[in-house]
């Protein structure tokens, strides 16, 4: 049930992106209680929503076929486009 919420609430591509080394599986299905566990989705859509855009992608690339667990060796591969890093922030060095 928990992992249907979570594919409905970011998007069934957010699995592709789910870093299993930080989110476990028991971490997903265990320590939280329904209502916590409800939280911390909104949370991670309010939090990432740039997670829940590219689940969206990917939900669109992989199509209901892909994410039921069909083949999707006929698709053209995915590629990710990122501006480059800006500068936040400026530091001049002022004489005494």
């Amino acid at each position: 049930m928990r992992w249907y919420k979570m594919g409905q609430a970011l998007g069934w591509g957010s699995f592709c992106l789910v870093p299993h080394n930080v989110i476990s599986n028991s971490w997903v299905e265990y320590p939280l209680r329904i209502p916590e566990f409800d939280v911390w989705l909104e949370l991670a859509r309010k939090v990432n929503p740039n997670v829940v855009k590219a689940a969206q992608v990917l939900d669109t690339w992989l199509e209901p076929d892909g994410i039921a667990g069909g083949a999707i060796s006929d698709k053209a591969p995915l590629g990710i486009k990122a501006a480059p890093n800006l500068p936040i922030f400026e530091i001049e060095e002022v004489q005494d």
